[in-house]
């Protein structure tokens, strides 16, 4: 008998609720990263990392810190969860590297990427969140292109952070990459 699988909130709607955080309580942080899956005990939580920026403006690229927050949203019920620090004992006053510059973010190319990887959040995230495992076809299709998308566009300063945050999700990714 298959399982059933839990309804979860529109990624778009999660990453809104997100970004009305940098306009709010990290109005301070230019950094806010991608979704970041991550069960726990009451379900599954979509986790996003905030970071202090430094631009040298123009074209360069933007300097990334690390992340000083971890915002936690309800998977299944779209509703902020808690904001908590991140400990950066020994590392005040560095920058991670650098991320992609302003004007590639805004790039066609670059802003549909970004658009199709959110969607595929919403398909791979219901079987992922019920246990299945392998993923049906459709759902496996969109770990795989997420994989990708998500190699193209992420921070890459923030990579170890989204690795130890959200061990469950990016070791599938890996093991969907294409």
């Amino acid at each position: 008998m298959p399982k059933d699988l839990p309804k979860l909130a529109p990624i778009a709607r999660i990453v809104k609720m997100a970004a009305r955080q940098q306009s709010g309580a990290m109005a301070e942080f230019g950094c806010r990263s991608y979704p970041i899956p991550a069960p726990g005990p009451e379900g599954l939580s979509i986790l996003f990392l905030f970071a202090r920026t430094r631009s040298d403006g123009g074209e360069s690229p933007v300097w990334i810190a690390p992340p000083e927050y971890v915002v936690a949203i309800d998977a299944e019920t779209g509703r902020d969860v808690g904001i908590r620090p991140l400990d950066t004992a020994g590392l005040a006053g560095t920058w991670l590297g650098q991320d992609h510059s302003a004007a590639r973010r805004q790039e066609p190319g670059f802003l549909e990427q970004e658009a199709a990887m959110l969607a595929e959040y919403d398909l791979v995230l219901p079987p992922m969140a019920a246990g299945v495992h392998p993923l049906p076809a459709g759902a496996g299709d969109a770990m795989a292109a997420i994989s990708s998308r998500f190699r193209f566009v992420h921070e890459p300063p923030l990579a170890p952070y989204y690795a130890r945050l959200g061990a469950w999700f990016f070791a599938r990714l890996a093991e969907a990459r294409p």
